[in-house]
Protein backbone atom coordinates (compact mmCIF):
# COMPACT_ATOMS: atom_id res chain seq x y z
CA UNK A 1 0.00 0.00 0.00
CA UNK A 2 1.15 3.31 -0.86
CA UNK A 3 1.62 6.03 2.06
CA UNK A 4 0.50 9.56 1.67
CA UNK A 5 0.71 12.22 4.36
CA UNK A 6 -2.18 14.57 4.86
CA UNK A 7 -1.26 18.35 6.39
CA UNK A 8 -4.05 20.41 7.57
CA UNK A 9 -2.85 23.79 7.94
CA UNK A 10 -2.68 25.02 12.10
CA UNK A 11 -5.09 23.79 14.62
CA UNK A 12 -5.54 23.92 18.36
CA UNK A 13 -4.46 27.72 19.38
CA UNK A 14 -3.66 28.34 15.47
CA UNK A 15 -6.71 28.83 13.73
CA UNK A 16 -5.12 30.08 11.28
CA UNK A 17 -6.71 32.99 8.87
CA UNK A 18 -10.57 33.74 10.79
CA UNK A 19 -13.20 35.58 8.13
CA UNK A 20 -16.29 36.09 9.94
CA UNK A 21 -17.46 32.36 10.62
CA UNK A 22 -14.89 30.45 9.13
CA UNK A 23 -11.63 29.45 10.42
CA UNK A 24 -8.95 27.72 8.35
CA UNK A 25 -7.81 25.33 10.59
CA UNK A 26 -11.00 23.87 10.80
CA UNK A 27 -11.90 23.89 7.16
CA UNK A 28 -8.41 22.41 6.13
CA UNK A 29 -8.80 19.70 9.13
CA UNK A 30 -12.17 18.94 7.51
CA UNK A 31 -11.37 18.51 3.80
CA UNK A 32 -8.21 16.66 5.26
CA UNK A 33 -10.24 14.54 7.33
CA UNK A 34 -12.91 13.51 4.43
CA UNK A 35 -9.56 12.96 1.93
CA UNK A 36 -8.80 9.95 4.42
CA UNK A 37 -11.64 8.97 4.43
CA UNK A 38 -12.23 8.76 0.46
CA UNK A 39 -8.68 7.01 0.21
CA UNK A 40 -8.33 5.01 2.99
CA UNK A 41 -9.13 1.77 1.27
CA UNK A 42 -6.68 2.03 -0.99
CA UNK A 43 -3.54 4.00 0.38
CA UNK A 44 -1.88 3.89 4.21
CA UNK A 45 -2.94 7.84 5.22
CA UNK A 46 -1.68 9.50 7.65
CA UNK A 47 -2.25 12.72 9.38
CA UNK A 48 -0.65 15.52 10.70
CA UNK A 49 -3.49 16.17 12.66
CA UNK A 50 -6.62 15.08 13.37
CA UNK A 51 -8.55 16.94 16.01
CA UNK A 52 -9.09 20.38 15.69
CA UNK A 53 -8.00 21.03 19.14
CA UNK A 54 -4.81 18.99 18.19
CA UNK A 55 -1.90 21.43 18.29
CA UNK A 56 2.01 21.26 17.80
CA UNK A 57 4.16 24.35 17.71
CA UNK A 58 5.42 23.98 13.91
CA UNK A 59 9.02 22.55 14.88
CA UNK A 60 6.83 19.62 16.95
CA UNK A 61 4.89 19.74 14.18
CA UNK A 62 7.88 19.07 11.59
CA UNK A 63 9.37 16.85 13.98
CA UNK A 64 6.39 14.71 13.44
CA UNK A 65 6.11 14.80 10.02
CA UNK A 66 9.86 13.79 9.81
CA UNK A 67 9.23 10.78 12.15
CA UNK A 68 6.24 9.82 9.82
CA UNK A 69 8.69 9.96 6.80
CA UNK A 70 11.36 8.30 8.55
CA UNK A 71 9.64 5.16 9.86
CA UNK A 72 7.20 4.85 7.02
CA UNK A 73 8.44 6.40 3.69
CA UNK A 74 5.64 8.46 1.91
CA UNK A 75 4.75 8.83 -1.73
CA UNK A 76 3.18 12.09 -1.39
CA UNK A 77 2.12 14.49 1.53
CA UNK A 78 0.17 17.53 0.43
CA UNK A 79 -0.37 20.91 3.03
CA UNK A 80 -4.19 21.64 2.73
CA UNK A 81 -4.55 25.44 3.80
CA UNK A 82 -7.45 28.48 3.02
CA UNK A 83 -6.01 32.00 1.98
CA UNK A 84 -6.49 35.20 3.23
CA UNK A 85 -5.96 38.89 2.47
CA UNK A 86 -6.61 42.68 3.65
CA UNK A 87 -7.45 42.93 0.44
CA UNK A 88 -11.00 41.64 -0.40
CA UNK A 89 -10.47 41.50 -4.14
CA UNK A 90 -7.89 38.68 -4.09
CA UNK A 91 -9.50 35.49 -4.70
CA UNK A 92 -9.11 31.71 -6.14
CA UNK A 93 -7.12 28.99 -5.30
CA UNK A 94 -3.36 28.56 -5.69
CA UNK A 95 -1.03 25.75 -5.35
CA UNK A 96 2.19 25.80 -4.24
CA UNK A 97 5.75 24.24 -5.10
CA UNK A 98 9.08 23.42 -4.30
CA UNK A 99 11.12 22.75 -6.91
CA UNK A 100 10.89 20.81 -10.48
CA UNK A 101 10.10 17.36 -8.48
CA UNK A 102 7.36 18.55 -7.45
CA UNK A 103 5.86 20.48 -9.92
CA UNK A 104 4.20 17.49 -11.41
CA UNK A 105 1.92 16.41 -8.47
CA UNK A 106 0.71 19.97 -7.80
CA UNK A 107 0.12 20.42 -11.70
CA UNK A 108 -2.15 17.07 -10.83
CA UNK A 109 -3.73 18.37 -7.88
CA UNK A 110 -4.45 21.91 -8.60
CA UNK A 111 -5.87 20.64 -12.78
CA UNK A 112 -8.32 18.42 -10.75
CA UNK A 113 -9.54 21.37 -8.41
CA UNK A 114 -10.37 23.87 -10.96
CA UNK A 115 -12.03 21.23 -12.70
CA UNK A 116 -14.46 21.31 -9.62
CA UNK A 117 -15.26 24.51 -8.93
CA UNK A 118 -15.27 27.72 -10.22
CA UNK A 119 -12.95 29.53 -8.19
CA UNK A 120 -10.19 31.65 -9.87
CA UNK A 121 -7.35 29.75 -10.97
CA UNK A 122 -3.94 31.74 -9.37
CA UNK A 123 -1.23 28.85 -10.56
CA UNK A 124 0.70 26.60 -9.43
CA UNK A 125 3.52 28.76 -8.14
CA UNK A 126 6.64 27.36 -6.68
CA UNK A 127 7.41 28.18 -3.21
CA UNK A 128 9.68 31.73 -3.21
CA UNK A 129 9.37 32.13 0.86
CA UNK A 130 10.86 28.61 2.14
CA UNK A 131 7.97 27.03 3.44
CA UNK A 132 8.73 24.63 6.53
CA UNK A 133 6.76 21.93 5.03
CA UNK A 134 8.50 21.93 1.78
CA UNK A 135 11.95 21.45 3.85
CA UNK A 136 10.69 19.13 6.57
CA UNK A 137 10.18 16.29 3.38
CA UNK A 138 13.19 17.18 1.23
CA UNK A 139 12.53 13.67 -0.40
CA UNK A 140 9.07 13.40 -1.23
CA UNK A 141 7.15 14.87 -3.59
CA UNK A 142 4.90 17.44 -1.65
CA UNK A 143 2.86 20.83 -2.66
CA UNK A 144 0.66 23.27 -0.30
CA UNK A 145 -2.88 23.78 -1.41
CA UNK A 146 -4.74 27.13 -1.02
CA UNK A 147 -8.08 26.49 -1.02
CA UNK A 148 -9.90 30.19 -2.26
CA UNK A 149 -9.84 33.52 0.14
CA UNK A 150 -12.01 32.92 3.52
CA UNK A 151 -11.81 36.85 2.96
CA UNK A 152 -13.09 37.12 -0.35
CA UNK A 153 -17.15 37.29 -0.64
CA UNK A 154 -17.52 35.55 -3.41
CA UNK A 155 -14.91 32.43 -2.63
CA UNK A 156 -16.42 32.77 1.07
CA UNK A 157 -19.51 32.09 -0.17
CA UNK A 158 -18.10 29.09 -2.66
CA UNK A 159 -16.50 27.47 0.72
CA UNK A 160 -19.01 28.06 2.98
CA UNK A 161 -21.39 25.84 0.24
CA UNK A 162 -23.98 28.07 -0.01
CA UNK A 163 -24.24 28.11 -3.68
CA UNK A 164 -27.30 26.59 -5.00
CA UNK A 165 -25.40 24.25 -7.34
CA UNK A 166 -22.76 23.54 -4.83
CA UNK A 167 -24.34 22.92 -1.37
CA UNK A 168 -21.39 20.84 -0.25
CA UNK A 169 -18.19 22.69 -0.87
CA UNK A 170 -15.75 20.97 1.61
CA UNK A 171 -16.56 17.46 -0.32
CA UNK A 172 -15.78 19.37 -3.40
CA UNK A 173 -12.06 20.00 -2.48
CA UNK A 174 -11.91 16.49 -0.51
CA UNK A 175 -13.39 14.98 -4.10
CA UNK A 176 -10.83 16.68 -6.01
CA UNK A 177 -7.72 15.99 -3.91
CA UNK A 178 -8.62 12.66 -3.73
CA UNK A 179 -9.13 11.48 -7.35
CA UNK A 180 -5.99 13.51 -7.92
CA UNK A 181 -3.83 11.80 -5.78
CA UNK A 182 -5.18 8.15 -7.17
CA UNK A 183 -4.06 9.66 -10.54
CA UNK A 184 -0.62 10.79 -9.03
CA UNK A 185 0.41 7.98 -7.97
CA UNK A 186 -1.28 5.47 -9.93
Amino acid sequence: MKNILLIPGHGGKDSGAVAADLREADLALEVALEVANLLREKYCIYMSRDRATQYLSPSGQLAMINDICEKVGLEAAIAIHFNASVDPQAHGIETLYRDDNDFWLAQIIHRNILTDTDLKDRGCKEDVRNLAVFKALPEVPVCLCELGFITNPHDHEFIEGQLDKNPETISVFADSIARALQEALA
